[in-house]
């Protein structure tokens, strides 16, 4: 059994610091609360834990699970490295880490199919392509490749009774096409709906045949125990950690893994929920929530952040309170052509997007100051395009290169235009702004790529790491930089429209009013940037 009572919040000096946020020996009423809850019950069987940025909630939940008296718990978690840290810190017999993927892979090994070997890098999702697609283009393959495996990952129910219609199926998947930029370019030989019907024939292969000659992948890992109604439940508690990142499919996961009578813990920051175009938009979690009747509980004080920095993030989160003993810090603002100058090898420098910091780096780079920018999935992306454009005489020429960039810029806002997904182009533009800066100088294609394969990476250098705030959550730096023009980003009108200007060109709106779930996701990104910094903030003007 579980020690009955917590009675220092920390053990060591060692212990006090917990992801940069530096917390108190003696608990709180929020501490206590949350002890309480998970040892004795409370109001609902089902718990939420609101964390804000920087309160210290993984030492907390640790410390919590020791006093739950269930016989079987599961620590969820999102990637093997949060599993691999927790392993070493978890210290109640009875719980276990493990990411939400492997607990679907133990579905799979556990169901009629028995072993089934993890396959080669996309070895799976083209297999079914192939299948599905007889006669298609390789480019169509493609898409269905693509499309398909992102619908195992999101949606593994489509195109089943469950989830509804045969219509409602093709026109959810379309619509997934056209948010992860998977719908067909002009010229090609399927439509949007074609290569959602042939998706849709891939999951009901994906679903009924045993991969023998492949494998399975990691979207199989979800799809597979909940489309196939393979989860046997195996816990009394499960705790998430981050669970405004949740998607369907991952929550189902939980949700069947789950006695009856068990109980849910969701520990997360529903304001640091800024992964929509992943899937993730907080609606299913929100109505699990709801359903399960969960009660909350908070953890609202900061042992990261300086007075001065929760005062900024207060204006958006009001919620947020600062310890006592907090530092002043500062908040300050500077013009951009002070940036290169000011900026200083360890120190963060934050955009809403990648095309704002690739020009910084390059000027940082000529100052001999080492800086590199997050995101190895991103280089990625830049020169699956490059490679793409650099054919015929574009190979051998930077000038062609950027007239077939523009072309296919001016092609892909069209293509989304007149799929009336206006809400992809900014998107388009940041990935072809992004390299034309790259290739200024460039002398060659060759060159480019070395100099995108150089930038982009997510290993720490000890110099100056530019970020967009997306790859820059959970980390945090002494001192933080906000290029404050990027924030804030114009969305969909609540007419249904893309439009920059007040009036809109398509119907009779005369007011852009912001889609509110674009305006909280905007607002939450804020939120994050601001609570990276530990002690001193800039404001980066023009």
């Amino acid at each position: 059994m579980p020690s009955a009572r917590v009675s220092s919040f920390v053990d060591s000096p060692e212990d006090a610091v917990v992801l940069g946020a530096v917390i108190p020996h003696e608990t709180t009423c929020y501490h206590d609360a949350i002890f309480r809850w998970f040892r004795e019950g409370g109001d609902a069987r089902h718990l939420v834990v609101e964390a804000l940025a920087g309160t210290g909630k993984t030492t907390t939940i640790l410390r919590a699970i020791d006093e739950a008296p269930e016989e079987s718990i599961w620590l969820a978690t999102f990637g093997k490295r949060n599993q691999e840290e927790l392993d070493d810190r978890v210290t109640n017999p009875n719980a276990t880490a493990q990411t939400i993927h492997s607990a679907g892979a133990q579905a799979v090994r556990n169901g009629p199919w028995g072993y089934v070997r993890m396959c080669q890098r996309f070895e799976r999702e083209d297999a079914l392509a192939e299948a599905v697609c007889t006669g298609a283009s390789w480019g169509a393959k493609r898409l269905v490749s693509k499309l398909h495996t992102k619908a195992r990952e999101l949606m593994p129910l489509v195109g089943t009774p469950r989830f509804g219609t045969m219509q409602e199926s093709i026109d959810a998947v379309c619509d997934l096409a056209f948010d992860f930029d998977l719908a067909p370019p002009a010229g090609e030989s399927l439509t949007v709906q074609e290569v959602a019907q042939r998706t849709l024939r891939a999951l009901d292969l994906a679903a009924r045949e045993k991969p023998v000659k492949t494998g399975i992948d990691f979207a199989d890992q979800l799809f597979l125990p909940v489309r196939n109604e393979w989860l046997v439940p195996r816990y009394d508690l499960v705790v998430v950690d981050e669970y405004q990142d949740l998607t369907l499919a991952q929550l189902a996961i939980i949700r069947g893994l789950l006695f009856d009578y068990g109980r849910i813990v969701f520990v997360g920051d529903k304001h640091q929920a800024i992964y929509r175009f992943r899937g993730a938009d907080g609606k299913e979690v929100e109505r699990t929530k709801a359903e399960l009747r969960a009660e909350t509980l908070t953890l609202p004080k900061t042992y990261r952040c300086p007075r001065a920095v929760v005062a900024v993030a207060r204006e958006y989160v009001p919620e947020y309170q600062v310890d006592d003993s907090a530092p002043l810090g500062v908040v300050d603002t500077i013009d951009a052509d002070k940036l290169v100058q000011e900026a200083q090898p360890g120190d963060f420098i934050l955009s809403r997007t990648n095309k704002d910091l690739t020009p910084i780096a390059f000027a940082l780079l000529r100052a001999d100051k080492p800086a590199t920018i997050r995101g190895r999935d991103i280089a990625k992306g830049l020169v699956n395009l490059v490679k793409k454009l650099a054919t015929g005489d574009a190979r051998d020429s930077i000038p062609v290169l950027l007239t077939k960039l523009q072309r296919w810029e001016n092609k892909e806002i069209d293509r989304l235009l007149a799929m009336k997904r206006e809400d992809k182009v900014d998107a388009v533009e940041d990935k072809a702004e992004t390299l034309r800066v790259l290739a200024m100088g460039s002398t060659g294609v060759p060159h480019l790529l070395e100099r995108i394969d150089k930038l982009f990476t997510d290993a720490p250098n000890g110099g100056i790491i530019l970020s967009t705030v997306h790859k820059a959550k959970g980390l945090e730096a002494e001192r933080v930089f906000l290029l404050k023009r990027t924030f804030f980003r114009m969305g969909g009108c609540t007419c249904g429209h893309y439009h920059r200007k007040p009036a809109c060109p398509k119907c009779s709106c005369t007011a852009f009013t912001p889609d509110p779930a674009h305006m909280t996701e905007e607002k939450n990104i804020y939120y994050v940037a601001v609570t990276r910094s530990k002690n001193h903030l800039t404001m980066v003007q023009g």
